[in-house]
């Protein structure tokens, strides 16, 4: 009988180690910590949603709240599976919108009702780096005290400034030879 409770008591340690909430303490490439209660972990791998030639790669934070999956219920061969919802870091948004939020502010977010896409970056600046960038749009506005380009500016239709058509305005001449006058 006492085998048996012996057999027993490691079979209910193996389950109840199978799955176990804890806390990121520390965070080394692709591995990190996880305090469990009054023990940490060894440096565990964490879950990736991709990982091949698709790669998504972000590391959890310290004092995330993770689970640890751990195979035959020993957490030195566990995997870290994913965050879990916490009071500390409410979240970035509410109700059927996907958001995500980094450390600094930034965040992104879609409203598929509305079917509205926000990028807000306030505190950072935004870098698009491609080949070539088409913008569809009825209209576009920018909301800037100053632009600058770099490079050739082509417009297929008018541009105006305030109300003057770079295309429909004319110059008063005030006498053969002498400068024009402002365009109007």
């Amino acid at each position: 009988m006492p085998e048996q409770r012996g057999i027993l008591g490691e079979h209910d340690t193996q389950l109840a180690n199978l799955a176990r909430l804890g806390v990121i303490s520390a965070v080394q490439g692709d591995r990190a910590r996880v305090k469990i209660g009054a023990t940490e972990t060894d440096l565990l791998p964490f879950m990736l949603r991709r990982a091949a030639e698709d790669y998504e790669w972000w590391q959890p934070s310290l004092g995330e709240q993770v689970i640890v999956l751990s195979l035959w219920g020993d957490p030195s061969q566990g995997v870290i599976l994913g965050a879990v919802a916490q009071d500390t870091f409410p979240p970035p948004a509410e109700g059927m919108i996907w958001a995500k939020r980094f450390r600094d502010g930034t965040v992104l977010s879609y409203d598929p009702e509305s079917h509205n896409l926000t990028v807000n970056a306030e505190a950072s600046p935004i870098t698009i780096i491609c080949h070539n960038a088409t913008l569809k749009a009825n209209a576009v506005t920018l909301d800037t005290p100053t632009l600058h380009c770099t490079g050739t500016i082509t417009a297929d239709g008018d541009i105006k400034a305030g109300s003057i058509s770079l295309q429909g305005h004319v110059h008063p001449v005030k006498a053969v030879g002498s400068p024009t006058g402002k365009a109007v």
